[in-house]
């Protein structure tokens, strides 16, 4: 005799097809459509460094600072940017580091304690210092005083591209052409190829929820523990067009489900470039084809709604799972039963505000079921033609998993 179990308490992520793409250019109200960073504050709202100008997005409106407009700004090419915890900017360029506290940009230059007055990226560590690579080292602001670090204090030649904090306190750096710099507050030890990396150019970090941590190269991407012991290397995120494989990457960053993306962005021969997700087992690469804006990547964040951004040298694109506007599409109160089933399942939507659709998918992915237009609480569905397996029920986007036996 069949029968059918409900896990109903495995609810899994919203599903892929919920995904949107929404481009901003010049035309929306970007100063340049060469965006060359993000960062995103704590109520949401985005901020963009590009060619031209910093653009400010509440989600409706465009706001745009120059030096014309805010005279304390170092540059208008601002290639890196960051909202700080308290609510501050930084931004900066090829002329300095620029803070924002509000009301006024106040400029620091090599001549205020930078390493150089040529940043390329900011970090904030957990207490609130901020950490500037460079194109001579990495300089550590405590909120006072600058200490620049080069390579007369053990880095090595080519600057630094990014720096992160490790969950054992250790200061985490990529350098530009000698591997990964290991700060432990005295000394540096370099992480290189011998050791696992897939290359010595990195280009950028992440620490996952585990606190390991991901490199990404010129070559690829690879994941050491929090101890900086090597794990794995991805070298192939993104497919290109044969019979190149190479993925150089750009940027990295992490949403709230602990899916890791990787800006990826190949400029030889052919321009291709677009962003891939993983996981925890598959890597999925979005680009123009599916709705980004354009294939030069410049960077990717994740706002606080777990908007994914990406800017280009083409402009911004914004990839939404619909988790927003699905809330008041789905019910909150799906629930399934029998448990066991063997003919009939009966799904109870709660409220139903709005028609929703559900969809039964088996283990391949294909829809062996669909009842759309739903605006009653209550739905039977005959199953007493499914065979055995594991089979995935889709309502209006929320999932349950559902095993017939």
């Amino acid at each position: 005799m069949k029968s059918i179990i409900l896990l109903v308490g495995l609810v899994l992520s919203i599903s892929s097809f919920a995904q949107s793409f929404k481009s901003f250019t010049d035309a929306d109200g970007l100063p340049s459509n060469n965006v060359l960073c993000a960062s995103s504050d704590q109520e949401g709202t985005m901020w963009f460094g590009t060619q031209s100008g910093i653009a400010i997005y509440d989600g409706s409106t465009w706001e745009v600072m120059t030096t014309t407009t805010h005279p304390g700004l170092a540059n208008n090419n601002v290639s890196s940017i960051l909202v700080t915890k308290e609510g501050n900017v930084w931004a900066a360029g090829d002329f300095g580091a620029s803070f924002y506290n509000g009301t006024a940009w106040t400029t620091y230059k090599t001549v205020d304690g930078l390493g150089s007055s040529r940043v390329t990226n900011i970090s904030e560590m957990k207490n609130g210092d901020i950490w500037f690579s460079d194109f001579n080292g990495a300089t550590h602001y405590d909120g006072t005083v600058f200490i620049a670090y080069k390579a007369a204090d053990g880095l090595p030649f080519g600057g630094t591209e990014d720096v992160l904090e490790a969950d054992n306190g250790d200061i985490i750096l990529a350098t530009g052409l000698g591997g990964v710099a290991v700060f432990n507050g005295t000394d540096f030890e370099m992480v290189t190829e011998e050791d696992g990396l897939v290359s010595d150019n990195t280009t950028a970090l992440l620490k996952d929820n585990d606190g390991n941590i991901w490199v990404g190269t010129s070559d690829g991407i690879s994941v050491f523990d929090d101890t900086m012991k090597w794990m794995t290397n991805h070298t192939r995120m993104y497919t290109m067009p044969k019979p190149d494989t190479l993925n150089p990457v750009e940027d990295l960053a992490m949403d709230s489900e602990g899916n890791i993306w990787s800006g990826i962005y190949v400029d030889y021969l052919v321009t291709v470039g677009g962003v891939a997700k993983f996981d925890g087992n598959a890597w999925t690469d979005y680009d123009e084809e599916e709705g980004v804006v354009g294939p030069t990547i410049r960077a990717i964040t994740v706002d606080e709604k777990d908007n994914i951004w990406v800017t280009t040298s083409s402009g911004i694109s914004r990839i939404a799972f619909g988790t927003a506007s699905l809330d008041r599409l789905v019910p909150k109160n799906v629930s399934v039963y029998p448990n066991p089933a063997e003919n009939e399942l009966h799904v109870n939507l709660g409220v139903v505000s709005e028609p929703v659709a559900i969809q039964l998918i088996n283990s391949i992915g294909a829809v062996i079921l669909e009842r759309k237009g739903i605006v009653d609480n209550n739905v039977t569905l005959n199953i007493s033609e499914l065979q055995s397996g594991v089979y995935s029920l889709y309502v209006g986007g929320a999932t349950r998993r559902v095993l017939v036996l």
